[in-house]
């Protein structure tokens, strides 16, 4: 994760927004390590996106939900696979 106040806003904003593509049957440790991998798919994402919503963690997933089909196949996937469809 990144180490400036900008970077660390949005990682967590993105560990929130992105929580709802873990399923809730995975353990503890499962989810924390699907939320990094999700966090490193889609930050660079985000940043270029829906820079202008951070830390705003809704607005970022609405932002990123919008811009789905321009999101890099990494960061694609937990969108299209999530239990959020937009």
């Amino acid at each position: 994760m990144l180490k400036t106040s900008s970077g660390l806003k949005l990682g967590v904003a993105l560990l929130a927004a992105l929580a709802f593509a873990t399923p809730a049957s995975a353990s503890l440790r499962e989810q924390q390590a699907a939320r990094r991998q999700q966090t490193d798919d889609c930050q660079p994402d985000a940043r270029r996106l829906c820079n202008q919503h951070i830390p705003n963690v809704d607005a970022i997933t609405a932002c990123m939900q919008r811009h789905v089909k321009q999101l890099r196949p990494a960061c694609r996937r937990h969108f299209q696979h999530g239990h959020r469809h937009h």
